[in-house]
């Protein structure tokens, strides 16, 4: 799939250009790698959408018979091959698995990027350190209050119980 190959080939390309810097040990060297830890970033920014698309088009081509090596016969409907793309349990591991670690390096790659960003209150890096359940809901609630008068003239009241003063820490 042309998508998965796009994929592949970005990450191979910004593993060689990791591995290609020289072990960082003073500030300065550091200030040098920023900028190609913000380089690779921005070019993984839209890794997701070109998977899914990966994936989509893998999906195709299994219910056309396009795929070699698997047992895909088709009946008389196309829609349904006795080996369907939803049943293949090895491959959603394996995105499961892909998705999970490109979270996890996205994850430690932001934060590392915004820990070298100006001081906010209440963040630590990308990590908010107060948020409010009920403020959350309260502009989920206005948002959902904003389209019911807009789309119907009316919108329900709605009534928030409980604690309202308890916070967490939360990425968001």
């Amino acid at each position: 799939m042309p998508s998965v190959k796009i994929v592949r080939e970005g990450y191979l390309q910004s593993f060689l250009e990791l591995v290609s810097v020289k072990p960082i040990t003073t500030p300065e060297e550091e200030e040098q790698f920023a900028p190609i830890m913000k380089a690779i970033c921005d070019k993984h920014s839209s890794t997701l959408i070109t998977m899914a698309a990966g994936a989509f088009d893998f999906r195709d081509a299994i219910r056309k018979g396009e795929v070699g090596n698997v047992d895909y016969t088709l009946n008389e409907d196309r829609d349904n091959c006795v080996i369907q793309f939803e049943e293949m349990q090895d491959m959603h591991d394996y995105l499961d698995q892909f998705y999970m670690s490109m979270v996890g390096t996205r994850l430690l790659s932001g934060q590392y990027l915004a820990l070298r960003e100006p001081y906010m209150e209440n963040r630590v890096g990308m990590i908010q350190s107060t948020v409010s359940p009920c403020d959350v809901l309260q502009h989920a609630i206005d948002d959902a209050t904003y389209i019911c008068y807009r789309k119907y003239g009316v919108a329900p009241e709605v009534i928030v119980t409980g604690r309202k003063d308890l916070t967490f820490p939360y990425l968001p």
